[in-house]
């Protein structure tokens, strides 16, 4: 691959992850939404978050503790498996989550 094929692929990751980067905190938050309104408010009498306080929350849960992994040099083909990988976990982790939170709702509450 050509220096300029590297560039301009690294370049359009970039951008497919800064695209998608909000898309997965609002996932995310609507996520803990939902989880927060099936467990927290009748457990706790809290009241229930609004879609913008979940997305608040997620964000600064993930802020607090994420730890970015120490930087390396990759392949290009690396970069673009490590970067499929983190989408892909940012889509099936909170869909695992409210799946699992769901079953529990709907069969034992």
């Amino acid at each position: 691959m050509s220096d300029k094929q590297l560039i301009s692929t690294g370049c359009l990751l970039v951008i497919i992850s800064l695209l998608l980067t909000p898309v997965l905190h609002i996932w995310s938050g609507f996520v803990l939404q939902k989880l927060w309104l099936w467990f927290v408010v009748p457990l706790f009498d809290v009241p229930p978050l609004s879609i913008v306080q979940a997305i608040g929350v997620s964000i600064v849960v993930g802020f607090l503790t994420q730890r970015p992994a120490p930087y390396q040099e990759r392949e290009l083909k690396e970069a673009v498996k490590s970067i499929t990988y983190l989408l892909v976990c940012g889509i099936l982790n909170p869909l695992v989550a409210l799946s699992i939170g769901w079953l529990i709702v709907t069969l034992f509450m």
